[in-house]
């Protein structure tokens, strides 16, 4: 950050008073963090491709538990789709999701297990 020279130039808060250092770099982290959407690691793009072949290949065989699991994946990874909801449903939603496909998971492991 450059020096300013004027006090005009300097940002305030909500009373006028003149922000510090660390607030004024806080204010760009949470601006920079806003303005970044989540996105799918190249891994994580394969593991999905591979997770829909495996749910294909699955149904087609007549294998369900191993239908389940590549679907509990599938809905682990769906956790992305939460930025298009609004803010206050979010963070339950992608919860819900992933709390959802551990228990598909675990149950599909029990099931095909015993």
């Amino acid at each position: 950050m450059r020096y300013q020279w004027f006090k005009e130039n300097t940002p305030v808060d909500e009373l006028g008073l003149p922000l510090s250092r660390a607030e004024q770099e806080q204010e760009a982290e949470e601006a920079r963090s806003r303005s970044q959407k989540k996105r799918l690691t190249r891994g994580e793009k394969l593991w999905t491709i591979f997770a829909c072949i495996a749910v294909l290949y699955a149904s087609a065989n007549g294998d369900l538990p191993l239908a389940l699991a590549a679907f509990s994946f599938l809905v682990y990874e769906s956790r992305i789709l939460t930025i298009y909801l609004p803010p206050a449903l979010r963070t339950p939603v992608a919860n819900g999701l992933r709390g959802f496909s551990i228990a598909l998971f675990f149950g599909t492991l029990f099931w095909a297990f015993v």
